[in-house]
């Protein structure tokens, strides 16, 4: 320590504290320095911590003196800019703990500088003891700089997987293309830890945030990925990598992929299943429509069913679509499931989806499911005979007037309330006179949506208490 240093008291007891015993320099030594307004005494101050930062015998002395460093800045003692050399020094330093104290005290310190994503790359990438390196991930990851994707990515080489696991964490944190780009890059990578981590964590961010994922990965234009990812979903092992696969190419809406999404349905990993049918959903391709069309009417997996369902309502002109089916092997597949399946979802799906095929030979199976244990398979089936049209007008109204089934009566109100016809108005009107009050309740609703002169004229001829309560 300099003559000069040694005439302010503040700093010998300073100084005598690191290099003392104690582990923990005393609050009241380090918090003096807030009362001085001797410019000269903090220069000597600043001096004297770099002395001992140069002191190779004593790492806990060094130590010691970047935590006290670190709190004067960040209390206001010292500017950031002035001491981050000193920091940066200490990076280097051959004991880990003290580049470990470094490593933070940057992190909080220095965002500022320009230079600090630099040495903390650096460190990341070359610093002998990972846990140093693990240190440097964690601290960029919180800084959620751009500027470090490189760096972060270029650490998926480490030798020492915590390393490799805390970059990429990192990367998750720095919202943006570019690190969401080396996150799916990591899944085409031949190290089986990195290409299982990079998978677990795009499907935690899909999870968690799918507007996050969708803005990221549509950024995305890169050939050579789309065909590795290709390669990794048709070849690949790993059931977790696949499925992290299929998901990243459901988002990035290259057509060139449905080859191996469509053949991704075929594999025994239900979980690989899932995520290509959702994949094929966010497409959007027509081409998409008879393999999950498929997949629902003979799959065993009543969970996929209903995720093929979720997609084909996706894909452009599902509807027109599906109309060009009638007459078509796949209607009476879809008429067994309606009378056998035993899951009342199921049940209620392949109702509607024979109601956008309108094919008059669904006509006798839909009017059996109207009497449906179930009141939405019920339901459903109404819906697709109304939009089937006039072929199955005489057979709602004699439901809705002659059947004693409350829930198949309101159902087939709802078809007749589709077609819209003079004589589905004429019964729908009929019922509000005679018949149970879920009915009439049921006809006047779909009167009221018709919302024609001669619908109207008839809801106003209705007494004071229907109006009321109606």
């Amino acid at each position: 320590m300099s003559t000069n240093a040694r005439r302010y008291p503040r700093i010998v007891n300073l100084y005598s504290s690191l290099y003392s015993n104690d582990e923990i320099i005393p609050e009241d030594v380090v918090m003096a320095f807030e009362e001085s307004n001797d410019r000269r005494e903090l220069e000597y101050l600043r001096e004297m911590l770099k002395e001992v930062l140069s002191d190779n015998r004593n790492p806990s002395a060094r130590e010691k003196a970047l935590k006290v460093l670190y709190k004067l800045t960040f209390i206001g003692i010292f500017k950031p800019l002035t001491v981050m050399p000193l920091l940066y020094y200490a990076l280097a330093d051959n004991n880990s703990a003290v580049s470990r104290v470094a490593v933070l005290a940057i992190g909080r310190i220095g965002r500022s500088d320009p230079d600090t994503m630099k040495h903390l790359g650096e460190t990341l990438l070359y610093y002998r003891e990972s846990s140093v390196r693990e240190e440097a991930a964690k601290v960029l990851g919180e800084m959620g700089d751009g500027r470090a994707i490189e760096y972060l990515y270029n650490a998926f080489k480490d030798t020492d997987q915590t390393v490799v696991k805390e970059a990429i964490k990192a990367l998750v944190k720095i919202n943006h293309p570019k690190a969401m780009l080396h996150l799916i890059k990591g899944l085409t990578s031949k190290d089986e830890f990195v290409s299982k981590a990079t998978a677990f964590v795009l499907r935690r961010i899909e999870q968690d945030d799918p507007a996050r994922f969708e803005a990221n990965t549509k950024q995305i234009d890169d050939r050579i990925l789309i065909i590795s990812l290709r390669k990794v979903l048709a070849t690949g092992t790993d059931g977790t990598v696949c499925c992290a696969s299929a998901l990243v190419l459901g988002y990035l809406r290259d057509e060139s992929v449905l080859p191996e999404l469509l053949q991704a349905l075929q594999k025994k990993d239900d979980d690989i299943r899932g995520e290509a049918i959702a994949a094929l959903g966010r497409m959007k391709h027509a081409d998409a429509i008879s393999p999950l069309l498929t997949l629902f009417i003979r799959d065993s997996n009543t969970v996929l069913r209903k995720k093929a369902v979720s997609a084909l309502r996706s894909i452009r002109d599902i509807y027109g679509e599906l109309s060009l089916l009638r007459r078509s092997a796949v209607v009476a597949d879809l008429c067994k499931v309606l009378q056998t399946d035993t899951d009342d979802e199921i049940r209620g799906y392949s109702a509607v989806i024979l109601g956008y095929i309108k094919d008059p030979d669904a006509i006798r199976f839909l009017l059996s499911a109207l009497d449906d244990h179930n009141a939405s398979v019920s339901k459903a089936a109404g819906l697709a005979l109304g939009r089937i049209g006039s072929a199955s007008e005489s057979s709602l109204i004699d439901v809705l007037i002659n059947w004693q089934k409350v829930s198949a009566r309101c159902a087939a109100a709802t078809g007749l309330g589709i077609i819209r016809s003079d004589a589905a108005i004429d019964a729908l009107a009929k019922v509000l006179q005679n018949a149970p009050p879920r009915v009439q309740r049921s006809a006047w609703e779909e009167l009221k949506e018709i919302n024609t002169p001669r619908t109207r004229s008839i809801l106003a001829q209705q007494s004071f208490w229907k109006k009321l309560f109606w």
